[in-house]
C-alpha cells in the first residue's frame, strides 16, 4: 500500500519535564498541544500550520488559508493555513524580515561598492571580497547595495553556500534551480536546467547541456560522461563565461556568492575563473565571507572589505532607529547598557531591542529601583528573566559568560563535568534559537 503522511506544526513554548537530553524526557505546552490537533485535521500528505508558524514563514513560503477552527484546550479558535510551497527568489535575509531598519553608518565601504560598480557599469568589472563576523551585517550591506544599484542594473544575482554544502557540487546554483522549480518533485531534469538558464536569457543548448552535467539531471548529454577531467573542467568555464556574457547582453550585473568559507569545490574554481576575466565584462562580484575562515588564497588576494562593529554613535542610532521608545532620555541607561552588551553588532543590537520592546513593562519596573544600581546589575536583571525559561541552558549560559566571547565544547566540558555532552549540546541548540549565542562553524563542515 501507498505511504500517506500528514503534519501540524504550531509555534509556542514547551515544557521539558526531566533532563533534556533525556528520550524519556516528557514534553508538554501549548505548540505541542496545537501541533497535535492540526496533525489530526490535516489531509494526507498536507502540512497544517498555526497562525503565528504562518506569520513568522509567510516571507519565505506560501500558505493557503483553511478557516477559522475551534482547536480542543483551546480557549481562542485559530487561524489555520495549509503550507504551499517555498517561494521562489527568497533570500533568508529576506526571510528573517530585517528590511526595515534604518541603515546605520558602513558609509566609506559603501562608497568602495560604489565606486567599482561605476567602474562595471563602464565595462570594466570587478571583484569585491566583504568580510566580516556573523551578525556584523553582511547581508544588509547587500541589501543597500541592491536597493542603490536598482536603476542601473539589468540583473542581480544571489548565490547562497551553506555548511554541510562543500561536499555537494555546485551547490549553490543547485539551490537556486530547485527555488526556480518550487512545486516541481522529483529528479531534476536537464529540460528544468533549461527552463531556469531561459529565465536568465541564456538559450545556448550547449551551455545548458554542460551545467545539466554538473548538477546531475537526468537527459544530459551522455557524451561528456567520456570526457576527462581537464576536458570538464575547461568546457566548465567556458560555459559560465558564455552564460554571464548572455546576462550581459540585458545590462550591467551585479553577482553575489554569500559564505564563501562554506563553498564547494566546483564552485570554488568556477568563481577563481571568473575572477580572471571579469574585468573585460560589466559585471560586478562581491563576495562575502567570516573571518579567520579557511579561504582560498586567490580569494585572500582580492580587494576587500573588513567590516567593524558600529561605534558609539552608531549604535545610539541604530537603537533610537529600530525602537524609538527606548530612545528617549528617560532610558538612557539601558541604551548605554545596550551599546556595552552588543559591542556594536548590529544582530545584537536589534535582537536586544526586540526583546526590551516585547517586554517593555517588566524592564521598566526593574529599571525604576535601580537609581543606584550599576549598568551592567540593572542588564543581569534582564538577561536573569530572559534565561529563566530556558532550563538547563540558563546554566550553560552562565558557564559560556565565563568562558569568554569564544568558547568550544571541549570547554564547556571542563566547566560542567556534571552534566553530559548531548545535555550541553541541546543547551547549546536552545541558546542559539533564543538568540544568546552564534555558531561559527569550521570552513566548509557543519557541527
Amino acid at each position: 500500500t501507498d505511504l500517506h503522511v500528514r503534519v501540524g506544526i504550531a509555534t509556542s513554548m514547551i515544557l521539558v519535564h526531566g533532563d533534556g537530553g533525556d528520550p524519556a524526557a516528557t514534553v508538554t505546552g501549548p505548540a505541542l498541544a496545537m501541533a497535535t490537533r492540526l496533525q489530526a485535521m490535516a489531509q494526507p500528505d498536507t502540512i497544517l500550520v498555526s497562525d503565528e508558524t504562518r506569520n513568522l514563514a509567510r516571507r519565505s513560503h506560501v500558505f493557503s488559508f483553511r478557516g477559522i477552527h475551534v482547536i480542543k484546550g483551546f480557549a481562542e479558535p485559530e487561524r489555520t493555513w495549509r503550507a504551499i510551497s517555498h517561494k521562489r527568489h527568497v533570500d533568508r535575509f529576506f526571510a528573517f524580515g530585517r528590511l526595515n531598519n534604518t541603515f546605520i553608518g558602513r558609509g566609506d565601504e559603501l562608497a568602495i561598492i560604489a565606486a567599482c560598480w561605476q567602474d562595471a557599469v563602464a565595462g570594466k568589472g570587478g571583484v569585491i571580497l566583504v568580510q566580516g563576523e556573523a551578525g556584523i551585517g553582511k547581508s544588509r550591506l547587500l541589501y543597500e547595495v541592491r536597493k542603490r544599484t536598482r536603476f542601473q542594473r539589468a540583473k542581480f544575482l544571489l548565490f547562497q553556500c551553506q555548511p554541510g554544502g562543500s561536499h555537494s557540487a555546485l551547490y549553490p546554483l543547485q539551490q537556486n534551480v530547485r527555488s526556480d522549480l518550487a512545486g516541481k518533485e522529483g529528479r531534476l531534469q536537464a529540460s528544468d536546467v533549461a527552463e531556469v538558464f531561459a529565465n536568465q536569457s541564456v538559450h545556448d543548448d550547449e551551455v545548458v547541456d554542460i551545467f545539466s552535467f554538473l548538477l546531475g539531471a537526468e537527459g544530459s548529454n551522455p557524451a561528456l560522461k567520456e570526457a576527462d577531467l581537464k576536458a570538464i573542467r575547461e568546457k566548465a568555464t567556458w560555459a559560465v563565461r558564455r552564460s554571464i556574457e548572455a546576462i550581459c547582453e540585458r545590462g550591467p550585473l551585479i553577482l553575489v556568492v554569500e559564505d564563501i568559507h562554506w563553498i564547494d569545490l566546483t564552485s570554488r574554481q568556477l568563481l577563481a575563473e571568473l575572477a580572471l576575466f571579469i574585468h573585460r565584462m560589466p559585471v560586478l562580484l562581491i563576495m562575502t565571507a567570516r573571518p579567520g575562515s579557511e579561504i582560498y588564497s586567490g580569494f585572500r588576494d582580492l580587494p576587500h572589505i573588513t567590516l567593524k562593529p558600529l561605534d558609539r554613535e552608531e549604535t545610539r542610532q541604530a537603537i533610537t532607529a529600530m525602537r524609538p521608545e527606548i530612545g528617549s532620555a528617560t532610558h538612557s541607561e539601558l541604551i548605554s547598557m545596550v551599546e556595552e552588551v552588543t559591542g556594536g553588532v548590529p544582530l545584537f543590537i536589534e535582537e536586544i531591542c526586540q526583546w526590551i520592546a516585547e517586554n517593555a513593562a517588566s524592564i521598566t519596573d526593574r529599571l525604576a529601583p535601580a537609581g543606584s544600581s550599576s549598568r551592567i546589575s540593572v542588564f543581569e536583571g534582564i538577561l536573569e528573566a530572559r534565561l529563566e525559561p530556558l532550563g538547563p541552558a540558563k546554566e550553560v549560559a552562565r558557564a559560556a559568560a565565563v568562558a569568554g566571547n569564544r568558547f568550544n565544547l571541549e570547554l564547556l566540558r571542563e566547566l560542567l563535568p556534571e552534566y553530559s555532552d548531548e545535555t550541553i549540546g541541546n543547551a547549546l541548540e536552545t541558546l542559539i534559537e533564543a538568540g544568546f549565542l552564534i555558531r561559527v562553524r569550521p570552513s566548509g563542515e557543519p557541527d
